[in-house]
């Protein structure tokens, strides 16, 4: 239900975009001369990188006692890394690529874990010029999840690995330093569920409790106009 209207959020958002009037060329009108000049035009094509912290959303599962629930809870916060590609073929509307990682890592006495997983997937994205110094986007993407937990217990270390489909949004604004760079503030979401995983062995393993990735981000950036 929450990936059913998180995706309903963001294609709502995009529509509004897409018919929102053509503002990325401006004009500025010379009521003595009656004319009028194109100014700050953005180019149709970009690379971002972005650094920021992600946040698991689920909830922890009851079935564990009290120390496993509080060790649990403390692994939610970890590091994100996000990076994309877009082209656009209209001023508001966009193609685009996505990539982000998230990592997080906790331990306490005789046991830790590290867990990282990542997103890549295509998508659309949609921008908004609201005034010369800032422009509001938003995006959506469909695409592969890679999941990875490196574990230690009682002296023994394990591994477990899988994979999902996912989705990934954002939602931010650019500061434009430039006609070529903007500085980037992003809120974004990645909702995906993992239902099995493979061991160092291969074996596979099914959860009897979907592993919930869900989380989301907050991160700052560049964003290079190409």
């Amino acid at each position: 239900m929450r990936y059913i209207l998180v995706s309903v959020f963001l294609s709502l958002l995009l529509i509004k975009l897409t018919s929102a009037q053509e503002i990325i060329q401006q004009k500025e009108v010379d009521e003595s001369k009656g004319k009028s000049e194109k100014i700050d035009t953005l180019s149709n094509s970009f690379l971002s990188f972005s650094i920021g912290f992600g946040y698991r959303t689920a909830q922890v599962s009851k079935n564990l006692n009290s120390s496993d629930r509080s060790f649990a809870e403390k692994g939610r916060l970890g590091i994100v890394f996000h990076g994309s590609f877009a082209h656009y073929i209209s001023d508001n509307l966009g193609l685009s690529l996505t990539f982000s990682n998230y990592r997080s890592e906790n331990s306490e006495q005789d046991r830790s874990v590290t867990t990282s997983y990542y997103f890549i997937g295509p998508g659309v994205s949609a921008r908004n010029r609201n005034n010369k110094h800032s422009i509001f986007y938003v995006s959506a993407h469909l695409g592969y999840v890679g999941f990875k937990s490196e574990e230690y217990y009682n002296s023994q270390d394990y591994t477990f690995t899988g994979a999902t489909i996912g989705l990934d949004g954002s939602l931010g604004i650019d500061f434009l330093l430039s006609n070529s760079l903007s500085f980037q503030v992003d809120f974004g979401y990645t909702n995906a569920f993992l239902l099995r995983v493979k061991d160092e062995e291969g074996q596979t393993h099914t959860l009897g409790e979907a592993e919930s990735l869900n989380r989301i981000d907050f991160k700052v950036g560049f964003k290079i106009y190409l």
